[in-house]
């Protein structure tokens, strides 16, 4: 997940989600934070990201 983030072509809304959810999971949730914040820069480019977006601020706001 790490190196598709890394990616140009990974900058994407939906893979920083699912790599903060899996740092979460093991653990680093200050990284998961950081990496959720990191997402809600990127653009939106499908439909969804915008219920994602709203998604991932709540998940911020429930791992303070």
């Amino acid at each position: 997940m790490e190196q598709a983030a890394k990616d140009e072509d990974g900058q994407h809304l939906e893979i920083f989600d699912h790599l903060a959810e899996a740092q979460l999971k093991l653990g680093e949730k200050k990284a998961a934070v950081e990496t959720w914040q990191k997402a809600l820069k990127l653009d939106d480019i499908s439909p969804r990201d915008k219920t994602r977006r709203a998604d991932i601020k709540k998940k911020i706001d429930a791992n303070p």
